[in-house]
């Protein structure tokens, strides 16, 4: 159950910030709290919520012969991998709780899961055990490139911030990032942790970044600094 907050602003409060870094200055009244709320399940946790993607360039929302078909989806763009609404090139969140989590995918495309770890601490399936000491968790394990053959996740469950109207429970989303996208994780985890509100304190602008290597030429979130909830 929420705290009582007192009410002071209906507007997103933006934060103060310093050479480009946000620091805890200026947080409202209504956040201020000695045990902020929403850590407590970091490291673990399972939740079926619709995801947000990120369209690229072979995703099969782009082609119409899938079922997953979104009809003027374009690259860099963000959906809903259950109600296929197109959020745009940008789009905003509300993180409500933090975990971790690992897969290891079967090598050929389409052939599912071979070892999945819902708390990236243990594993099962194959080889399953201990996630410290695997070696499909070490770089370099990965057959196809210099990456790990069992992927971490950053998983936050959290709700959409709409353009128009109230937040609801329609808008739950699970926002996950991984590989080259874990540091922009990090970054979010040090803002919220760092401020000293509760996680869903803050509200997120994500945005398409485009990445490539010597192979491949890719699309990945960038967390924008943050605004403080309103009351």
């Amino acid at each position: 159950m929420a705290k009582e907050k007192e009410k002071k602003s209906t507007a997103l409060t933006k934060p103060t910030q310093a050479s480009g870094a946000i620091v805890n200055t200026n947080v409202p009244e209504y956040l201020r709290t000695a045990t902020p709320d929403g850590f407590e399940n970091m490291g673990q946790g399972d939740l079926i919520v619709p995801r947000l993607g990120l369209c690229q360039e072979l995703s099969p929302q782009r082609k119409k012969s899938k079922p997953n078909f979104i009809d003027g989806l374009k690259v860099g763009e963000f959906f809903n991998t259950v109600t296929s609404k197109n959020y745009g090139g940008t789009v905003q969140i509300i993180p409500l709780t933090f975990y971790k989590s690992r897969i290891r995918f079967h090598e050929e495309l389409g052939k599912g899961i071979l070892c999945q770890s819902l708390d990236a601490r243990v594993g099962v399936g194959e080889p399953g055990g201990n996630c410290a000491t695997c070696p499909m968790s070490r770089f370099g394990s990965a057959k196809k490139g210099k990456g790990q053959a069992c992927t971490e996740f950053y998983n936050y469950p959290s709700l959409i911030v709409p353009e128009k109207g109230p937040v609801t429970r329609e808008n739950l989303i699970m926002v996950s990032f991984k590989s080259t996208a874990i540091g922009e994780a990090k970054k979010m985890n040090s803002v919220a942790r760092l401020s000293g509100v509760d996680m869903y304190g803050w509200v997120y602008r994500l945005t398409a970044g485009e990445k490539s290597n010597e192979v491949n030429e890719w699309f990945t979130p960038i967390v924008n600094p943050g605004e403080f909830v309103s009351p």
